[in-house]
């Protein structure tokens, strides 16, 4: 999903890199709540704090959707 969002993101060059540069954390074994964290400008501590229970409980796809809900 994050590719597919790079993707879309063409035009935003700054912002493209930053998701290609969190796929890649993630392809690598990091977890996707370390990989968010280390851009706290464009993550707030809930998007990271979601994903990181998502991660943890093994229900991401279910945090993911209650933050957009919240969003």
């Amino acid at each position: 999903a994050l590719t597919l969002m790079s993707q879309q993101l063409q035009g935003k060059p700054r912002v493209q890199e930053m998701i290609i540069a969190v796929v890649e954390n993630v392809q690598q074994g990091t977890a996707l709540s370390s990989a968010l964290a280390a851009y706290p400008q464009i993550f707030d501590p809930l998007t990271i704090q979601m994903a990181a229970v998502g991660g943890d409980t093994g229900s991401l796809a279910q945090a993911l959707g209650a933050l957009c809900d919240d969003l």
